[in-house]
């Protein structure tokens, strides 16, 4: 092996020392459909393939001078440094190879595009390289369709949205409206109406109210949270604040909270505020799915670089297909006839501030866990 590499080695010394690599490497980039040139140690062109002769200037114009002189704009600082002194000292001095992503040129007719550069030295052994290879791909057109598809997936969101609330809103609208109108009828008509009745129809139009209430609640809550005041907590100072605020409402639906702190659990990079938020509203909906009652655990656990925040019921588990559970975190979805399908959404929202991850599964004993995993370290600090 040792003597088949010396003798490829010798063989591509012996083609540079006749100028035949040059052109054997302008043989090879002259098709491909990349911009590409090769410059010698001093910076100076002799390779200008055929996509570069159409783009920027003729063979003739470039080969034999320095690439600055034909790419004025290398000499230019862009994101620290400019990109003709990073070839020079990087990849002729250093033997590196070096890119450069979303990098603006104009040209010659004024408009300006904008290209991925990559440049790596042109090897000769492990040891000696004999210049520089400069690669151009121009991604205007990619940056442009995915800049319109995403605008087209902003208004197609905006469009579901719009028509999510829309939905939502619609119904105790028309329930109120209905309700309305039949007091309306019992107050001016000539019959006596029972007074519990009027009480009863009074009692459904203030539900209905409440119910709009709280969608705009929950829904200004989606689109407008609050800013984030970062500091590293103790998970189970959060859980016991969220059991705490839940503990009424869960001793009146017969649901009894119990919480499995781990000795070895690490502190968390969070808002504790929002966190808790996430947790309250796991936990109602876990107390919601136990209409008879049943029990809550609340608990937090380190598993490898997360810490794991779950909360687990005894209800009926999450039903449906795995399509139909992929949904549940989606803006207004619901299996609850007065949910507003918006704590689920609220929670997955919050988390992924968090940079962590909410998975809901059916427990093996029954019922439903949901998991916060929220990165700890590094990973968490940098959360903005």
């Amino acid at each position: 092996m040792a003597e088949d590499a010396q003798s490829l080695e010798h063989f591509l010394y012996r083609l540079v020392s006749k100028g035949e690599y040059a052109r054997a490497m302008e043989s090879l980039v002259e098709n491909i459909d990349l911009d590409i040139f090769v410059v010698n140690m001093k910076g100076v062109i002799y390779i200008w393939n055929h996509a570069l002769e159409k783009a920027v200037c003729p063979r003739h114009e470039a080969i034999g001078r320095h690439f600055w002189e034909v790419f004025s704009g290398f000499t230019e600082e862009y994101e620290g440094t400019p990109w003709g002194r990073r070839v020079m000292v990087e990849v002729l001095e250093e033997g590196k190879t070096i890119e450069q992503s979303k990098y603006p040129m104009k040209t010659q007719d004024g408009q300006i595009r904008v290209y991925d550069l990559k440049a790596f030295p042109l090897q000769l052994d492990r040891k000696r390289w004999g210049g520089a290879v400069v690669v151009r791909t121009d991604i205007t057109e990619r940056l442009v369709l995915e800049d319109q598809l995403l605008r087209h997936a902003r208004t197609s969101s905006l469009a579901h949205l719009g028509a999510a609330v829309a939905h939502e809103i619609r119904n105790p609208l028309n329930s109120i409206s209905m309700n309305l109108q039949l007091l309306t009828e019992w107050v001016s008509g000539d019959e006596p109406v029972p007074r519990e009745e009027l009480v009863e129809t009074a009692h459904v139009v203030r539900a209905e109210i409440d119910r709009l209430n709280r969608i705009i609640r929950d829904f200004l809550q989606f689109s407008r949270p609050p800013a984030g005041r970062w500091s590293a907590e103790d998970p189970a100072t959060v859980i016991e604040y969220a059991t705490r605020l839940l503990g009424e409402q869960a001793r009146r639906s017969g649901v009894e909270i119990s919480m499995e702190i781990a000795p070895d659990r690490p502190l968390v990079q969070v808002d504790r505020d929002q966190l808790a938020q996430a947790l309250y509203n796991l936990m109602l909906n876990g107390i919601q799915e136990m209409s008879g009652g049943g029990k809550l655990v609340v608990g937090v656990r380190r598993v490898k670089d997360f810490a794991e925040l779950y909360v687990r019921d005894t209800g009926p588990g999450i039903p449906g297909s795995d399509e139909e559970r992929a949904r549940m975190f989606d803006l207004f979805y619901s299996t609850k006839e007065d949910g507003t399908g918006l704590g689920l959404s609220i929670a997955n929202r919050i988390v992924e501030d968090h940079r962590g991850r909410l998975v809901a599964a059916n427990h093996p004993e029954g019922g439903a866990v949901f998991s916060i995993f929220l990165p700890i370290g590094t990973a968490a600090e940098e959360t903005p």
